[in-house]
């Protein structure tokens, strides 16, 4: 079988990973798979020797820039590009995640006859009620969503929004892990505690650092988070502003953040919304002892039971987080058995077992 993906950057977000993981799979297991990039970034996954990638070499500046004419050529010129590819290497189906490349994936398939599989990665009511971009999102799950052969969700909450004629054409898969994080395991000498994640909004990094604040002068442990994104510099402000300029440190994107997990006392994951998020899922590979929100998307039910093999506090609540991860440095028993009981969990995300399932109902498009 031939299969194209087609995500919007080749970088560090969850739903550009998972999509590069479900990839690699394929790839590994015998298939033929096509990997089209509509922006080059200078962070990018390792694919499988046997992936034909494609850069579609659209500037990420253009991207976000917001005048009409701009934007209309944005959108237009991918579309083109990626129809060509379509009429040239013919894939048995086309997969995608992203609402943006969602758009640019029914365009460029018209009047082609390739199946096409989306899946939705995060919560969709969450999705709409996005202030800066709710409005546009409303109208791609409304008009451009439902033309899919196929769909992939994540959670019961996210494919009930959705009506019966999409269920009934739809799946529930857990996301696809990079194996080698299994193969990982927490070092004995530990230290800080990290976060790993767009630096955006949603993902609410004032939380973590507000509750860092909170236990700072009780450790000397630092608040060490991984990612990039555009509120940089106004949360390294935020911390200058409690003190914590040399205490919270940005540090960036990393391609070997397995090793950079495995080496924190606790991971924290401060966000207000999400679907099944990779980068909980994967701490709680390494055996690391989360505190996590309870964000919108329900997810986090499926991945810790509170006190067992992690901690769940409520979103905003900066006290409750920072009691969480006083417990978690206090109490070394206490932390080694959030961690033990984490990764028994996370067997669920073997990616041997995990790809079955997405294989199978790949195929299962394909050949309707």
């Amino acid at each position: 079988m031939k299969v194209l993906f087609y995500t919007k950057f080749s970088a560090s977000g969850g739903a550009e990973r998972v999509i590069a993981n479900v990839a690699n799979m394929f790839a590994k297991n015998g298939h033929e798979v096509i990997f089209v990039v509509c922006v080059k970034t200078d962070y990018e996954h390792e694919m499988h020797n046997r992936i034909k990638v494609i850069n579609l070499n659209q500037s990420k500046k253009l991207l976000s820039d917001a005048s009409m004419g701009k934007e209309i050529f944005n959108t237009l010129k991918p579309i083109f590009a990626l129809r060509g590819i379509l009429k040239n290497e013919r894939p048995n189906v086309v997969i995608t995640f992203l609402l943006d490349t969602i758009v640019q994936t029914v365009l460029a398939s018209q009047f082609l006859s390739i199946p096409l599989v989306f899946s939705l990665r995060i919560d969709p009511n969450a999705a709409i009620a996005s202030e800066r971009r709710g409005q546009r999102r409303k109208l791609v799950i409304k008009y451009f969503f439902p033309l899919a052969d196929g769909f992939i969700f994540q959670t019961e909450e996210a494919r009930d929004y959705f009506s019966d004629k999409i269920k009934s054409k739809s799946v529930i898969l857990n996301n696809l892990v990079d194996a080698r994080f299994f193969d990982i395991k927490a070092n004995a000498e530990k230290k800080d505690i990290v976060g790993v994640g767009r630096l955006i909004p949603r993902k609410n990094w004032r939380l973590a650092i507000k509750a860092f604040s909170l236990i700072a002068c009780d450790t000397a442990d630092n608040l060490v988070i991984y990612g990039d994104g555009d509120e940089l510099e106004s949360l390294q402000e935020y911390a200058r502003q409690l003190d914590l300029s040399d205490r919270v440190i940005f540090a960036g994107t990393s391609n070997e953040i397995g090793k950079r997990l495995a080496s924190a006392k606790m991971f924290v994951f401060s966000t207000n919304y999400e679907g099944v998020p990779n980068a909980l899922i994967e701490p709680l590979i390494i055996g690391l002892p989360c505190v996590s929100t309870m964000f919108d998307g329900g997810s986090y039910e499926t991945l810790i039971e509170n006190g067992v093999n992690g901690v769940l506090v409520p979103k905003n609540d900066a006290e409750a987080m920072a009691e969480a991860m006083r417990k978690i440095l206090s109490d070394k028993d206490y932390a080694e058995s959030l961690g033990r009981n984490a990764r028994i969990k996370a067997e669920d995300f073997r990616p041997e077992k995990v790809f079955k399932q997405w294989e199978e109902y790949i195929v299962s498009i394909a050949e309707r």
